[in-house]
């Protein structure tokens, strides 16, 4: 029994070595694993501060961008406005004297037409009375006294 005894301590004292050799390449592959993380933390804090260097720049170009376009749109603004009003002035004076020309236009033709509803009742008036007369006429000649 005491060879068996002995194995088996010779059986732990390798385990013990076996363990040890692990324990130390586990605390090397955690510090190798440590230097890492650090390393990729710096990259990543350097990563981080340059994206939030790019976002104050793209935030600051958008702000003049927004305040130049919103001067530029109130100039536009501006002028057409202006121009709108000099069109709806100069609208309005030429309604204005066109609806004075139909006004001169429209009297006139008022005048010559109600000359010409007297000229075409006086002929309608003597046509009448020339087709009565030829009427009678012709009752006269069938009647037999003529």
């Amino acid at each position: 029994m005491e060879a068996r005894i002995a194995r088996l301590e010779s059986d732990v004292a390798h385990l013990r070595t076996d363990v040890a050799d692990i324990k130390v390449d586990l605390r090397s592959l955690r510090e190798k694993m440590d230097a890492r993380m650090d390393r990729l933390e710096g990259k990543v804090d350097t990563l981080k501060d340059s994206f939030a260097a790019a976002k104050e720049s793209i935030a600051g170009e958008f702000a003049a961008m927004k305040e130049s376009s919103s001067a530029e749109f109130a100039a536009v603004k501006g002028s057409f406005a202006a121009e709108f009003a000099a069109m709806k002035g100069s609208f309005a004076a030429e309604v204005a004297a066109v609806k004075g020309s139909f006004a001169t236009e429209f009297a006139a033709m008022r005048g010559s037409f109600a000359a010409e509803v007297a000229t075409t009742k006086v002929w309608a008036l003597s046509l009448y009375f020339a087709l009565a007369g030829v009427m009678l006429g012709v009752m006269a000649r069938g009647f037999g006294w003529i």
